[in-house]
């Protein structure tokens, strides 16, 4: 029996990396309003961007009163936000609608990956590359907040900037290796180098760790000039037009940046720490601590370790980039090294620059990854013969259980859980008075337009800034006495930090605290549980 002809015509590579599309694209929405909890990052990237569209300022209600970031908001990139508040107008305020988008770079980012793969390694890499970012588990799953354990499925399930990263990358990349493609005209050339700087450039202003593909392509020029043996002139005019593309997008941001410097300075001084550049234990302390990135439940017990992505992670990525990069130099091919080069130069630079461990930042590579990891073994084990096929099959046979296991329990846990809209609904009546009410930035929604509510970090972010000016102990009186709340809200991570004694400086600063709601006549108003059947308590202050 015969295969159909659209089916011949499309090929098995093309057909897997659909099928992958539209798995990734059915998980990925599932239950997306109800898994994972939200977290106060997600709210505070979107609200910029939807006060850009609504009210023309591209500020965040919610942190009004510190450093300016209800007028311009500079504590993160714009890009994202400007994005998520365009869907947001479209779509609506919420939840459900705020993740939307992230599925949708999601999507992409797997499209892109499988074109790329087809373009540059042939047609049944793109589709084992798409293969391993749908099923591709390396933590067992729940770990620290990771539903299924692998990596896109969970980071688009978030609405974070670290899933915009991940296309405008690839899309970059594309173009950059366009470039360099033999037989082009000066002029194809010149606009696919201005095109790919271009979207390194968009990719910093969705996470300024984008801006790595700058350096990354400044390697491969590099090694362009080494094995193809270029002219520095014709190198160094690709370098200058990706140069331009970038600055196209970045000075714009820049001058913003500069014009409103104090501001820029202001909100980002809880990140004063984290940069320590000048200082060599800056670097050895941020790689000891790397494995948190890759493995935020840690390698313990025999859950990790059973994984075999685990294993294809730490063992199978470092010697597939090793073997490119030897097949690269032996054969004077640098096609080979767009591939291995970003492979090795993003975790080295992450691992050296970036001490915040977030797992969402894999985002920026998982793609290049699975990319070498696919190239590598089907050229590996089909040279093998047959019992490098079998043996290739088995292991990916194993990958696509183990994480479609992890992704069906995520789907399960998600279905046990209510929708956030009738909380959500509760909350405003919960404190129906006038006055500022302060909270948990994930409880905005249902008062943005309509109640004045802010972040409860403020009482933090204003003491801190206090405590700087005049050089005193941190403590809350001076946010809150600033603010002078009618409501407090406190879910059970926010009432456990406030009752924290064992920490440094936890029992005096949180003292203040609690004295500040008895002066002030603060009583417990009411205790509502949330959809994951959490508590949240609602504290009436006297004005």
């Amino acid at each position: 029996m015969t295969s159909p002809a659209w089916t011949r015509r499309l090929g098995w590579p093309r057909l897997a990396a659909y099928g992958c599309l539209l798995l990734f694209w059915s998980v990925a929405l599932w239950k997306l309003d109800q898994y994972p909890p939200v977290n106060d990052d997600e709210p505070c990237i979107l609200l910029p961007g939807y006060s850009l569209f609504t009210h023309g300022v591209f500020g965040s209600p919610v942190f009004a009163g510190f450093s300016g970031m209800d007028r311009l908001y500079f504590q993160a990139p714009p890009l994202m936000s400007v994005l998520q508040g365009g869907a947001a107008v479209v779509l609506g305020l919420g939840i459900w609608q705020m993740r939307y988008l992230p599925v949708v770079l999601g999507t992409l980012t797997i499209a892109l990956c499988f074109n790329l793969g087809r373009r540059w390694l042939g047609a049944p890499v793109g589709a084992l590359a798409a293969a391993l970012l749908v099923f591709w588990r390396w933590t067992p799953a729940g770990a620290e907040g990771q539903g299924s354990g692998v990596v896109l499925v969970d980071i688009a399930r978030i609405a974070r900037y670290d899933i915009l990263t991940a296309p405008l990358g690839l899309a970059a990349l594309t173009l950059f290796l366009a470039g360099g493609r033999r037989g082009q005209t000066a002029q194809a050339r010149r606009r696919s180098d201005f095109l790919a700087g271009l979207l390194v450039g968009l990719a910093g202003l969705a996470h300024y760790y984008g801006l790595f593909w700058a350096g990354i392509f400044g390697v491969l020029l590099l090694a362009s000039g080494v094995v193809r043996s270029e002219r520095p002139r014709a190198l160094l005019g690709r370098g200058l037009w990706l140069a331009g593309g970038l600055a196209l997008v970045w000075l714009p941001w820049l001058l913003l940046v500069v014009m409103n410097w104090p501001l820029f300075q202001g909100q980002n001084l809880i990140y004063r720490g984290h940069f320590a550049l000048l200082h060599p234990g800056f670097y050895l302390r941020s790689v000891q601590l790397e494995g948190q990135r890759y493995f935020p439940g840690g390698l313990a017990g025999p859950a990790a370790w059973s994984l075999a992505g685990a294993w294809l992670l730490l063992l199978g990525v470092p010697v597939a980039a090793v073997w490119l990069a030897r097949q690269s130099l032996r054969r004077r091919d640098d096609r080979l090294a767009w591939l291995w080069a970003p492979a090795m130069l993003f975790p080295i630079l992450f691992a050296l620059l970036v001490q915040q461990k977030a797992y969402g930042y894999l985002a920026s590579f998982v793609a290049i990854l699975a990319l070498l990891v696919a190239y590598a073994g089907w050229k590996l084990l089909a040279a093998r013969g047959d019992v490098g096929r079998a043996l290739g099959g088995l292991g990916l046979a194993l990958i696509v259980w183990q994480g479609s296991l992890g992704t069906v329990g995520m789907l399960r846990n998600a279905a046990k859980l209510d929708a956030p809209g009738p909380f959500l609904a509760r909350l405003p009546l919960a404190a129906p008075e006038a006055g500022l009410i302060l909270g948990p930035v994930k409880y905005a929604f249902p008062f943005i337009g309509v109640r004045d509510f802010r972040t409860i970090q403020l009482i933090y972010l204003l003491g801190l800034v206090h405590a700087k000016q005049s050089s005193a102990p941190d403590s809350f009186d001076e946010g809150l006495n600033l603010l002078k709340p009618r409501y407090i809200l406190l879910d059970e991570v926010m009432w456990h930090s406030l009752t924290e004694t064992d920490l440094p400086g936890s029992a005096a600063r949180n003292a203040t605290f609690w004295t500040y709601l008895r002066q002030h006549g603060g009583e417990l108003q009411t205790e509502l549980r949330d959809n994951y059947g959490q508590t949240v308590r609602v504290y009436r202050l006297d004005p």
